[in-house]
């Protein structure tokens, strides 16, 4: 497993760890850098830290079930990146805090997600079952793909693009959009798992999938 971060060349190399005692809620918090996530075979979380630059490198706190990882910067210092790509079990409530960076999401099941970061896009594909997705970027276009109906989504960036893919059905759906708004193969339902999308400078796409 390889997260690959930009910034300069200067790299203190990964850290590998692993956490087997139990959470229900991971805290992620980094300076400018990537975070990915990816499903967990075993059901416990096994992680990659890469420090390019002066980060300040890896914390870990485990307590009353919240397991909190940062990698930041001393004194918040410029240029300097970190970032982590973590392998995590179903069912958690997943709080991510970025400066700037990508925000990669591949098979997370039953999990409460949700994430602000200034800069940075976002790609999420093959969301599964029980995914209530929140993110929030300043500049960053939005991909996402859900396998399955999702409990909730709420995408929102200052200028981006937003491209969302969903299982057809009927959605309370409610689009803001600075360009154009296209709506296909989704019915308006109010009774429907809500989807508020919000491009202040940006088109936005939402679309049903048929099975």
């Amino acid at each position: 497993m390889w997260l690959a971060c930009g910034g300069p060349v200067e790299d203190s190399g990964p850290v590998l760890f692993d956490v087997l005692e139990p959470f229900h809620t991971l805290i992620i918090t980094t300076a400018t850098g990537s975070v990915a996530l990816l499903p967990s075979e075993d059901g416990d979380l096994h992680g990659e830290l890469v420090i390019v630059d002066r980060a300040d490198g890896y914390k870990q706190d485990l307590t009353d079930g919240v397991l909190t990882l940062a990698a930041t910067c001393p004194n918040s210092e410029a240029g300097c990146t970190s970032g982590f790509a973590l392998e995590i079990a179903d069912d958690l409530s997943i709080d991510i805090q970025t400066e700037g960076g990508d925000l990669s999401f591949e098979d997370v099941r039953d999990a409460d997600l949700k994430a602000v970061t200034a800069t940075g896009d976002l790609r999420a594909v093959h969301l599964g079952r029980n995914v209530d997705l929140d993110v929030t970027t300043e500049a960053g276009a939005m991909d996402v793909q859900f396998q399955r109906v999702p409990v909730g989504i709420d995408l929102q960036t200052e200028l981006g693009d937003i491209d969302v893919t969903v299982p057809s059905d009927g959605y309370a759906y409610e689009i803001v959009a600075g360009g154009e708004d296209v709506v296909t193969d989704v019915l308006l339902d109010a009774n429907g798992p809500s989807v508020r999308l919000t491009s202040s400078q940006g088109d936005v796409t939402l679309t049903g999938r048929v099975e």
